[in-house]
């Protein structure tokens, strides 16, 4: 998906879990996983299914999406600005919170509920906490609970 500054994001999707077959999302909650500094969606599902916090929410019957933010080896990409260049560097933690924002509203499009569960860790935390900061009305309306993990703030 893309951000509104044009910065081109990966977002996977656990469709399933032990429960469920993949692609039976019908009643599942929605979830969004969103890793800490220097990391990405690895860190989320690196242990596999027996240990992975990702697994095993979507073990547990949620339906898990696990984000990527701008830079990482899985969203580096930008409609206009090359990664090479200084410029595709050059956010904030203000910034980041567009990355949640394009997550959010893609989780929301997809599966057509309302609200959306988030689990951040460190920079995850700050990058919501800003979000919230600035706009708080719209993060009020579309994320049910933020668990902050190894929180920034």
């Amino acid at each position: 998906m893309t951000t509104e500054d044009g910065y081109l994001l990966t977002l996977f999707h656990i469709s399933g879990g032990l429960h469920k077959p993949a692609g039976s999302n019908t009643g599942r909650s929605p979830l969004l996983f969103q890793h800490g500094i220097l990391d990405s969606a690895d860190g989320w599902v690196m242990h596999g299914q027996d240990l992975s916090p990702a697994f095993y929410f979507a073990n547990q019957g949620y339906d898990v999406y696990v984000g990527n933010n701008r830079g990482t080896k899985y969203s580096r990409n930008h409609k206009t600005i090359h990664p090479d260049n200084k410029e595709f560097w050059q956010y904030s933690f203000l910034d980041l919170a567009k990355d949640d924002k394009a997550n959010i509203e893609y989780i929301r499009k997809t599966t057509g509920v309302e609200k959306v569960a988030y689990i951040g860790h460190s920079q995850g935390t700050s990058q919501m906490f800003a979000g919230m900061a600035i706009e708080p009305s719209w993060f009020r309306d579309r994320v049910s609970v933020f668990a902050a993990l190894g929180p920034v703030a």
